[in-house]
């Protein structure tokens, strides 16, 4: 990212967070807590569904589409079948789903809109390959814009809560994978094609990419599992009520935050490949002292806006402060977990990064926001979320700290 990208990255990074915010605090208002963390809860899963069906393609695009391994110029056709090979996944899975939760008839909705995301995830990928920025950013705020008139749209339309919610969704996820696929009809992605020499692309593809789908599918995952197991705990209005809070933070804290992972990852990348650890060091540490700094600021300025600025202007949002505040804590923590792991992304130790990553969420995250729940409530749960977070980054340097010395190591035995 440079600075005459900035300005589309800002705007693209902008639209899904105003689009997600406008969402809550519309449904919320309109249709209860209740419908609310019950649309949520699909719509992060439908995320998490996509990133782990297809997310093994969006990660091979990237790797095989540059130098002499340019398949999107070769055999494009080999992306466009792993599509489909995972398309029909998404649907019979979301068959054998049906049959066991009381949603069955949203199973074809969500389906729909995991396989449109997963074509809008391509779209973007070939653009980003290509050096596309304008269409990449175009696409990603045309796609939130879809999400977010047509969600509230509909289910304003239809009056049916959770149903006409999800349809809307739906419906604009399908309207933007026809632009996005109207936007890469010149990549030859559907046409006559070597079979067995797709065959081995898609193996490799597969063989690269699969490591990288569960991570990404994992950590999109926290939403889905956290309202799950809060359901359970506390009954839906409870878990409508975290979700609302919970969205409102983290998608204020990735628009502000995330740049900073987004724009220190090339030069990281850059150092790592020129084999400078000292800078590497410090380029992590910039990156993290940024995050701090900048997270620090903008809750305290959240703060202020939410609980004094806006309730001047009677408008009153839902929010519990002692969650907020546990949540801001949480959202820094994970913001910064996407830096702490980059050493390790830069070896592609994408396995060891998914075992640490079960392990902070799942150990130190998941049980301690369980406990902590039937003693502190809300805020006790938002804090269990915290605490995964921040085992991930003391984890993930850790083991990047042994990693370093390893390539030192390497290094002065040249």
């Amino acid at each position: 990212m440079n600075i005459r990208t900035l300005p589309l990255y800002v705007t693209a990074r902008a639209c899904p967070a105003a689009a997600m915010l406008t969402i809550a605090v519309v449904v919320e208002k309109r249709f209860g807590a209740l419908v609310y963390g019950e649309f949520s809860t699909i719509f992060s899963f439908s995320l998490s569904a996509s990133a782990f069906f297809f997310g093994w393609i969006v990660q091979a695009i990237s790797r095989f589409s540059n130098g002499t391994d340019d398949f999107l110029h070769s055999t494009p056709q080999a992306f466009s079948v792993s599509w489909v090979f995972s398309s029909v996944a998404v649907t019979v899975t979301a068959l054998i789903v049906s049959l066991f939760t009381q949603y069955w008839t949203l199973a074809p909705l969500v389906a729909t809109a995991v396989c449109c995301q997963g074509l809008h995830l391509i779209a973007i990928a070939i653009h980003q390959t290509r050096f596309k920025s304008t269409v990449y950013f175009a696409l990603e705020a045309f796609r939130s814009a879809c999400i977010c008139f047509c969600s509230i749209g509909v289910g304003m339309l239809l009056n049916r809560g959770l149903e006409g919610l999800v349809l809307g969704f739906s419906a604009g996820m399908l309207v933007d994978a026809i632009f996005a696929l109207l936007s890469i009809r010149n990549y030859r992605l559907v046409g006559k094609c070597d079979l067995g020499k797709i065959k081995i692309n898609i193996k490799e593809i597969f063989g690269y990419g699969w490591a990288i789908s569960i991570w990404l599918s994992l950590s999109l995952a926290i939403p889905f599992i956290d309202r799950s197991v809060l359901r359970g705990l506390g009954g839906g209005v409870l878990m409508g009520r975290y979700a609302f809070e919970y969205d409102i933070v983290f998608r204020a804290f990735t628009f502000i935050l995330l740049p900073v992972t987004i724009s220190s990852q090339p030069a990281i990348f850059k150092a790592h490949a020129e084999g400078n650890l000292a800078k590497i060091s410090g380029l992590l540490k910039a990156a993290i002292l940024a995050q701090m700094s900048l997270g620090i600021g903008f809750a305290a300025v959240l703060y202020l806006l939410i609980f004094f600025l806006l309730p001047l202007k009677d408008v009153f949002l839902n929010v519990d402060p002692a969650v907020f505040l546990v949540l801001c804590v949480s959202a820094l923590f994970w913001q910064m977990a996407l830096v702490s792991h980059k050493l390790m992304e830069c070896e592609k130790k994408i396995l060891l990064m998914v075992k640490i990553f079960a392990a902070s969420y799942f150990i130190l995250g998941l049980c301690p926001a369980v406990l902590l729940f039937e003693y502190f409530g809300l805020p006790g749960f938002a804090a269990g979320n915290a605490a995964g977070g921040a085992g991930y980054c003391l984890i993930a340097f850790g083991f990047s700290k042994k990693i370093k010395f390893g390539i030192r190591g390497n290094f002065s035995g040249v």
